[in-house]
């Protein structure tokens, strides 16, 4: 394998393998820290302004509204403070709104008033939901890029 000396860093391994990840710096993470974050937050404030709307529907909906409100939050914060876990927490509150939303629009929910695809405080839920997903994934495999990086190093 061919390594490349950059001008103030160690040799490091020079690959030409696609497949393999590109050196990640703490900029990039830092940056799918803040994208994350930001749509997490959006969707949990869309969730709680719905929330108390739902509530004479069905109340577990109107509960659940809280509960995502303040999981999305506890993500957002964990992960702008570096935890491994908030950002997993992310992707899965993520992905389960969005199969909760594509639910409650084909086969519905138990008490619930049939809900349009184009409402607009779905469409925007789901919009973040996507983009928290995408960011969330994005960010877990560069902390372990990271992580494994620097286990390497010190070696």
């Amino acid at each position: 394998m061919n390594t490349v000396n950059e001008p103030g860093r160690s040799k490091r391994p020079m690959t030409t393998d696609p497949m393999e990840s590109a050196p990640v710096s703490s900029t990039t993470l830092e940056r799918l820290a803040i994208i994350a974050a930001s749509a997490l937050v959006i969707s949990g404030t869309v969730h709680l302004m719905e929330a108390p709307g739902t509530m004479g529907d069905a109340t577990y909906l109107g509960l659940s509204f809280y509960a995502h409100f303040f999981v999305t939050l506890a993500a957002a914060i964990g992960i702008l403070m570096g935890s491994r876990m908030a950002w997993g927490l992310g992707a899965f509150v993520s992905a389960a709104s969005i199969g909760m939303y594509v639910i409650s629009r084909t086969v519905g929910l138990p008490g619930q008033s049939g809900e349009q695809w184009t409402e607009w405080s779905g469409v925007i839920a789901v919009a973040a939901e996507a983009v928290a997903l995408v960011a969330t994934l994005a960010g877990l495999r560069v902390v372990r890029t990271v992580r494994s990086t620097r286990l390497v190093a010190t070696a």
